[in-house]
């Protein structure tokens, strides 16, 4: 499970590095930022309208527009 990583562990044991953090950090902040791309790259190959619609929400929803 996603929870019972060793790395998410540590964090709620706060016995985490420093540089695990930062990497950490790091990884998360470029997967933020390029989110949005992310979703529109999926949207440009998804055929069905129910999944189109699902994610098309999720980037207004990113995007602030509701």
């Amino acid at each position: 499970m996603l929870f019972d990583t060793p790395f998410l562990s540590r964090c709620r044991n706060q016995t985490a590095s420093a540089s695990e953090l930062y990497s950490y950090v790091q990884q998360q902040y470029c997967y933020s930022r390029h989110f949005t791309r992310y979703l529109n790259a999926l949207l440009s190959n998804i055929r069905s309208d129910c999944d189109r619609s699902a994610l098309t929400h999720n980037l207004f929803d990113e995007m602030g527009v509701n």
